[in-house]
């Protein structure tokens, strides 16, 4: 059975985001420039090794808490990550602001063109949805996502920053299932990483398709994905 002959007796597709159908985000490694986003941005003050030791900062802290049990549904935002930790009383507000816009740019990705191209192929048949987990507010993405014409395809986009809630809590991909008024079990839910993604859907009831891409795709539980794909380009 190929994965479009898998789809074919549901309405209702909902994806991830983050190495599902948007790549190259996340990237807080020690080659970024950000002082090159942080200018962009009207900054002027901080400089290079300033910026990377904030934004390792803010990546190595909200990671770690990430990794436990009480993250998942009392995360935290960026934005509200810098208004309250006591790291960060010394900058004004306005860096306050610039260091939430740099971080965010460097969370986003891109959509590649056959990404595109087969979520609007899927669209003509089926009802789409978005859940993804991000660290920034909500409209960074919906804005990336706009900018690459697709927003418009997903009826809900489900972000976790909205909520204080992170994948694979159920919450998430109930707000989905609440939406489009479906036994869980008639919804496909696709993503690459295991845990996150195959665990949190199957545990909400959800039928789940794995994008097995990434370390984080290895199955390491007995909670097993309903079928496994390279790319979603395979669901066409």
């Amino acid at each position: 059975m190929t994965a479009k002959e898998f789809i074919k007796d549901f309405e209702v597709l909902i994806f991830d985001m983050g190495k599902t159908i948007m790549f190259g985000g996340d990237r807080f490694d020690k080659e970024q420039n950000y002082e090159a986003s942080y200018k962009k941005y009207g900054g002027k003050t901080l400089t290079n090794k300033e910026l990377h030791e904030i934004i390792y900062y803010i990546y190595g802290t909200l990671l770690a808490r990430s990794r436990t049990q009480e993250y998942l549904d009392n995360m935290i935002t960026v934005k509200q990550f810098i208004e309250s930790d006591s790291y960060f009383v010394k900058y004004s507000k306005d860096d306050k602001v610039i260091l939430e816009k740099v971080f965010a740019h460097h969370e986003c990705g891109v959509v590649p063109q056959e990404c595109k191209d087969t979520l609007k192929e899927l669209s003509e048949y089926y009802k789409l949805g978005l859940i993804s987990n991000v660290w920034c507010e909500s409209i960074y993405f919906k804005n990336k996502l706009k900018d690459e014409e697709i927003y418009d395809l997903f009826e809900i986009a489900v972000f976790s920053a909205d909520y204080n809630i992170a994948k694979p809590s159920q919450k998430l991909f109930q707000m989905a299932i609440d939406h489009f008024n479906k036994p869980s079990h008639e919804i496909v839910y696709i993503g690459d990483n295991y845990k996150r993604d195959v665990v949190g859907s199957k545990n909400a009831g959800m039928k789940s398709i794995l994008v097995q891409n990434s370390e984080s795709s290895n199955i390491t539980g007995q909670v097993k994905p309903d079928y496994i794909i390279n790319s979603i380009t395979e669901l066409i």
